[in-house]
């Protein structure tokens, strides 16, 4: 079996160092090679790739109708430092864990060892893992497991495979399926679990205590090196203390939310679906990985370094009025576009979405941000530090 350049552990230490010097505010952890990683491609190519993803989940289905492999799955998801303890498939097959698994793939499929990694290599980078937090909490390894791949998180139906092979269809207005699912889908952001709560050996793939919020930051904060920061020891500047949102991932579980902090000058108005102003600034980009329908309301997401009065942010100060904006953001990797809007509020007077307050909650909506012309999104409180 062929080696990986790069173990997918390593991988995800790389990532955080590139947080401080790239450009991009939403980053994917994916093995290199030349037919690695999300690529632009038409719609034929998408379906011919998501039928061989498909092809793939009924195969897996049938390995892990092995004991043994599903000890392996379960066993490297759990020792995962990611969010939602994540696998890349295109690393997870050349581990120690995954070789019984590619192994395992071959013998159901009836090919060899490399025409599976081949297989793997010609798809989109990929997350694999377990979408819902309350099947990691509980499966054990057990038979009671579905296998699906997904390219659109908010599909209503998708197809799936029982171990023996065969399709078990499932509707997202039914909730959580019965069984545990395990999903293909090409890979979103991620970012570290922190170390606190985590058990190497354990029955299931997540502890209950295994359950901290997963926060980073773009550009890292200054003088702390990264992250959101924690306790007395923030720098000084603007933060996320309070989330909460009804809105899903779909088939994919929890919210990648981006927190995208903006200056505005000129005032902005909503005109062809596109929001406008005379200028435009990023400021700063906070990221976490949040479970909808979960209050929280002890949260230190870094949004604005050095930001002490939202009423000062300013791009070129050539017009007026100026301010700052708060932007949300649930990233699905690029594959299906820039991401859901959550939608955006405006820190200067005037009706919704204009008006927000710090240290207040706030109400977003998507689109043009009133519940006329919006999707509810999020609650939101912005908070200095």
């Amino acid at each position: 079996m062929s080696s990986h350049p790069r173990s997918y552990r390593a991988a995800f230490l790389a990532v955080l160092g590139a947080l401080a010097c790239t450009e991009q505010s939403s980053l994917i952890l994916a093995p290199s090679g030349p037919d690695a990683g999300p690529r632009p491609a038409t719609s034929a190519s998408v379906d011919e790739r998501q039928s061989a993803a498909q092809t793939l989940a009924r195969d897996i289905a049938l390995a892990m109708n092995d004991a043994a492999i599903r000890a392996h799955v379960r066993n490297a998801m759990r020792e995962s430092r990611a969010t939602d303890h994540k696998l890349i498939l295109q690393d997870f097959v050349r581990t120690r864990h995954g070789t019984d698994f590619v192994r395992a793939i071959a013998a159901a499929s009836g090919t060899t060892d490399d025409a599976v990694l081949a297989r793997v290599d010609r798809l989109p980078v990929m997350d694999f893992y377990v979408p819902f937090r309350s099947h990691r909490l509980a499966w054990k390894g057990s038979p009671d497991l579905l296998v699906a791949a997904s390219f659109q998180p908010d599909a209503p139906e998708l197809s799936s495979f029982a171990l023996d092979g065969s399709i078990q269809a499932l509707r997202l207005s039914n909730g959580n399926p019965a069984r545990t699912l395990l999903i293909l889908h090409p890979a979103e952001p991620k970012n570290l679990r922190p170390s606190v709560g985590q058990v190497d050996d354990g029955e299931t793939i997540q502890s209950p205590d295994d359950d901290g919020v997963i926060i980073m930051a773009y550009p890292p904060p200054p003088d702390d090196g990264g992250g959101g920061g924690g306790g007395s020891t923030a720098p000084p500047g603007l933060y996320v203390t309070q989330f909460y949102s009804p809105r899903g991932d779909g088939w994919w579980g929890s919210l990648e939310m981006e927190f995208r902090s903006r200056g505005f000058e000129g005032y902005p108005t909503y005109q062809g679906g596109v929001w406008h102003s005379t200028a435009w600034c990023n400021k700063y980009t906070g990221v976490a990985t949040l479970e909808p329908g979960q209050s929280y309301t002890n949260l230190l997401i870094s949004v604005g370094p050095g930001i002490t009065s939202v009423a000062a942010v300013r791009c070129n100060g050539e017009s007026y009025p100026y301010g700052y904006v708060m932007e949300l953001f649930e990233s699905d990797g690029g594959f299906n576009g820039p991401g859901d809007d959550f939608g955006r509020r405006f820190f200067v007077g005037g009706g919704l979405p204009f008006g927000a307050m710090v240290g207040q909650q706030q109400s977003y909506y998507s689109q043009g941000g009133t519940p006329q012309n919006g999707e509810f999104s999020a609650n939101v409180t912005l908070q200095y530090r």
